[in-house]
């Protein structure tokens, strides 16, 4: 059998985990609100002048071309296999061509798709951050074992399901609305951009909470009995 932790070791533990969840806002707040927000400015100007600060994946969409985008891009020769794939007997190789497509005067389709889906990201991270950031300070405490903390956790894996949900319609409906554009609608493919995996984050904080809410229920008795 393992040895049991020591308080000493358990409340190191708290405050490392107490350290992460606070790196984990700071990440949040600068890479999921501040970095799209800055990055607003440069959405109409080509990926190569994007200045001194870091250029972000989510300020532009990028899109696979059509055989007629990959000639209006490369010239009228350039061409993909005509069967669409090179057949190489063990494997299949499908080759595509990608293009990050800048708006000279960015829509709401491109907003939403881009800065607004890193912004629902970034807030749903951040408050999920500040819902745990409290019940890592009420387990050091030592009551972790109340109707807050189950309420906390609850909310956490609503949180993480909402924002993760308004996440997806966001980008997949900015991404099929920008492509819809007359100007490119034929040079490129319509793409969605489906994510489930804030699915099982939520359901996680949905476990946890049942069981801090068992746990609550065996106190309460724990303490009839005394």
């Amino acid at each position: 059998m393992g040895a049991i932790p020591s308080k000493g070791d358990v409340k190191t533990g708290l405050w490392v985990l107490d350290v992460l969840v606070w790196l984990g806002i700071v990440q949040f707040v600068a890479w999921g609100l501040v970095q799209p927000l800055a990055g607003l400015g440069r959405t109409s100007q080509p990926p190569g002048e994007g200045g001194w600060f870091i250029t972000s994946s989510s300020e532009r969409l990028q899109f696979e071309l059509t055989p007629a985008g990959i000639q209006e891009v490369f010239g009228p020769d350039a061409r993909l296999p005509e069967s669409g794939y090179i057949d190489l007997g063990e494997v299949t190789l499908t080759p595509s061509v990608s293009a990050e497509v800048t708006f000279a005067h960015p829509g709401w389709a491109d907003f939403l798709a881009t800065t607004g889906s890193s912004l629902i990201f970034g807030a749903t991270g951040l408050a999920v951050m500040i819902l745990v950031l409290q019940l890592v300070r009420k387990i050091r405490r030592g009551s972790p074992f109340d109707t807050g903390s189950v309420r906390r956790l609850y909310a956490a894996g609503l949180v993480t399901w909402a924002g993760g949900a308004a996440n997806l319609v966001a980008t997949s409906l900015g991404s099929f609305a920008a492509a819809a554009r007359p100007v490119i609608e034929d040079l490129v493919y319509p793409a969605a951009f489906i994510q489930f995996d804030f699915v099982p984050i939520g359901a996680v904080f949905g476990v946890i909470a049942e069981d801090f809410r068992r746990g609550l229920a065996l106190q309460k008795e724990t303490d009839g009995l005394v």
